[in-house]
């Protein structure tokens, strides 16, 4: 993926763990800026520098993870995706072509899209009783959100099809959570290095 969009013209965000600039392009970025990963590498873009990706180098994360960790870091990126399309909402001029479409399709539609779910669903609950079509869909919405929330409750016992289906309710709601907890001025905080329990 990151090798697709620096074909556009810039990756979207670089490996967390290891990226290198050069210091003319540096500029320190505000103090409560969530993910500096990102947002630093597009505002290099915009004053001009290229942001490459290396296929050739790699880095390993060895990180501790539990559902509740998991979560946590879902709803801090999700107020990042918020502050992202906040801050870099200029990435969005059709002049940056490619960079624009990653941008709008990786970033601001992910900020978008656990609501445009919800409200698809709505929608197609108010249009079941005029139209087959949506009885059909919202039918086939609320089977699907049914097993999402089996998978749920019935936890590590979930079969996988439920499994997946948590998973995708899980990281949406968190989504959710964290763009709501953004908006509301809750999450300012940076990125904060996990710590063993």
């Amino acid at each position: 993926m990151k090798q697709g969009e620096a074909a556009l013209g810039a990756p979207m965000g670089l490996h967390g763990a290891f990226y290198c600039l050069r210091r003319a392009a540096w500029k320190p970025l505000p103090a409560d800026t969530i993910n500096d990963d990102f947002i630093m590498p597009l505002e290099i873009f915009g004053r001009g520098w290229r942001v490459a990706y290396d296929t050739t180098i790699a880095a390993v994360e060895l990180e501790i993870a539990d559902e509740a960790m998991d979560a946590r870091r879902r709803r801090r990126i999700a107020a990042g995706n918020a502050q992202q399309v906040a801050r870099l909402s200029w990435l969005l001029n059709p002049r940056f072509a490619g960079v624009a479409l990653a941008f709008a399709s990786g970033k601001a539609l992910r900020v978008a899209a656990p609501f445009l779910i919800a409200l698809g669903l709505l929608g197609s609950m108010a249009l079941a009783a005029t139209s087959p079509f949506f009885a059909l869909l919202a039918a086939l919405q609320l089977a699907g959100l049914g097993g999402a929330v089996a998978g749920m409750i019935l936890g590590a016992a979930a079969p996988r099809i439920l499994a997946v289906g948590r998973y995708i309710l899980s990281g949406h709601l968190a989504s959710a959570q964290g763009v709501l907890r953004y908006c509301a001025g809750g999450h300012r905080a940076p990125w904060r290095r996990a710590v063993a329990s």
